[in-house]
């Protein structure tokens, strides 16, 4: 019985590993998909873009069992969020396409909306700009976290 616990190599426990949290990141979009709430601290650590990438690659590598595929892919996804979108996102998940022709023809008044909004947020605040603040547009953490 512990002899085969004896037999797991790193890379066995790293794969492993990529598959348990994999799973969690399909399981996280299931339960959304039937109605069960995120936990609010869950959601939160979920916005970490760090977070974000490990889970990504994780799910694709739980899919591929491919690690460079898998984390190609996150890249991917992140370069067109990021480089190709200027950081610029739509208000929902699911955009109609109007929504999406909006979002496209509105990028340059959206992000100045948002700065102009974060800079009124900072002086509210009393917190000094960073100057390292993502533009984007989406709505606030209370409505973009159903049931919180």
């Amino acid at each position: 019985m512990f002899e085969s616990l004896v037999e797991i190599t790193r890379s066995d426990l790293f794969k492993n590993a990529l598959r348990v949290i994999g799973a969690y990141g399909i399981i996280v979009v299931f339960a959304q998909d039937i109605g069960v709430r995120t936990g609010c601290k869950q959601a939160l650590l979920g916005q970490n873009v760090f977070i974000q990438m490990i889970i990504f690659t994780s799910v694709a590598f739980s899919v591929s069992d491919d690690l460079a595929q898998s984390f190609t892919g996150t890249l991917v996804y992140f370069l067109l969020k990021y480089y190709f979108s200027k950081g610029v996102t739509n208000d929902v998940c699911f955009p109609s396409e109007c929504e999406i022709r909006t979002c496209a023809s509105n990028t340059e008044k959206k992000r100045e909306l948002i700065n102009q909004s974060n800079e009124l947020y900072n002086k509210r605040s009393g917190l000094e700009p960073s100057g390292i603040q993502e533009v984007t547009t989406q709505p606030s953490r209370s409505s973009a976290l159903p049931g919180l």
